[in-house]
């Protein structure tokens, strides 16, 4: 059986890496065909660009596409042993469709465990590189604008900045309200604000304080201040882009740092970091419906195989972008968000498999 396991496995292995490969050699043609003008005005070499920007990109979509590309590889390679009879010689010669599935998770379980240590480990940091690239070589400098932002501080203070500039530490129309409960404090603002990175202490100019008392409003207001805030810049940044660039327990110990201080929109952060997890086990799942569903001849063939796999997968995409919105619109516990589709689809691979072996 050790030859037909590798068989299984090198087979599995190999188309999987093959199709991933190709996709993603379409996804660069297609990313060099938009980005073409900026890489001339970048002044890089190709080397450069390979190296800082592509490698990273690839890294970053072949992960993206990896539960895709394991159902596909899966169901392509499997439905393929079908039609030539192979799996029937198989079974004809004692082996049970359990021991059937023992190369198959094998090779998932490689594939679950590069896709861990992707998640967890080298993408964050791949992400930093790839977004600092794209930020200085691609997107224009109004990309580096922060609009309209909102934020909590602090479990008793809230921040609103018109507009940022991250590039110069700048921004105007701010202001910072202090609550006691649902009870208005005190208000900051000011019309222009700008970070000092070697002090860590933020000016303002033309600045305002109220202070709201029962009986009466203390109000002050001067041309410049100095003083020192609970944020820093890099927190004004889109909270999609942060999560993205920090190492799992780096994500972790900031979300129960944020947790602590009160701030809202955590769900993002919290979505990341499940999934990360949730994603490598989603090869289990995929690689037994894949198997459970492909390894009959059927009379519609390999296309019919294909076809129900691709429905499969369009469905598993659409639950996780509904669940994923859930989460972070409606306040649906992230968790149990980023593992809905693993488990409904975990319920039908346990129908699937059943019905399998039967």
């Amino acid at each position: 059986m050790k030859k037909l396991d590798l068989y299984i496995i090198k087979k599995f292995l190999g188309t999987f890496f093959f199709t991933i490969l190709l996709l993603l050699a379409i996804a660069v043609v297609i990313d060099i065909s938009e980005k073409i003008d900026d890489f001339v005005d970048s002044g890089l070499s190709i080397k450069e660009i390979i190296e800082q920007y592509y490698v990273n990109f690839a890294l970053f979509y072949g992960n993206m596409f990896m539960p895709l590309v394991v159902f596909l590889a899966a169901i392509w390679f499997t439905s393929h042993l079908a039609e030539k009879t192979e799996i029937v010689a198989y079974m004809a010669s004692g082996i049970s469709f359990d021991r059937l599935l023992y190369p198959y998770f094998i090779a998932a379980t490689i594939l679950g465990a590069l896709s861990l240590y992707l998640n967890h480990q080298l993408l964050p940091k791949s992400n930093e590189v790839r977004q600092e690239f794209e930020s200085t070589y691609v997107r224009s400098k109004k990309s580096q604008r922060r609009e309209n932002i909102h934020r909590q501080i602090s479990p008793e203070e809230y921040l609103y900045i018109k507009s940022f500039n991250l590039d110069r530490n700048q921004g105007f129309d701010f202001s910072v309200e202090k609550f006691d409960g649902t009870k208005l404090k005190s208000k900051l603002s000011a019309d222009y604000i700008n970070f000092n990175p070697k002090d860590s202490v933020y000016k303002l100019r033309n600045w305002r304080i109220r202070y709201l008392t029962d009986t009466y409003d203390i109000i002050s207001s001067g041309h410049q201040k100095d003083t020192t805030f609970n944020f820093m810049p890099q927190d004004l940044t889109p909270i999609e882009y942060a999560a993205e660039i920090m190492p799992y327990s780096e994500l972790n110990a900031f979300i129960d740092e944020q947790e602590f201080r009160g701030s809202e929109n955590l769900s993002v952060y919290k979505v990341e970091s499940y999934r990360r997890t949730s994603m490598p086990a989603s090869t289990y799942i995929l690689t037994l419906i894949a198997v459970s569903l492909a390894y009959r001849k059927k009379r519609g063939g390999m296309g019919m195989n294909i076809a129900v796999g691709l429905l499969l997968m369009v469905l598993y995409i659409f639950f996780m972008r509904i669940a994923d919105t859930f989460a972070i619109k409606d306040d649906f516990p992230p968790l149990l968000a980023v593992w809905v589709p693993n488990i409904l689809f975990g319920f039908l691979s346990l129908i699937l498999y059943y019905r399998a072996r039967k």
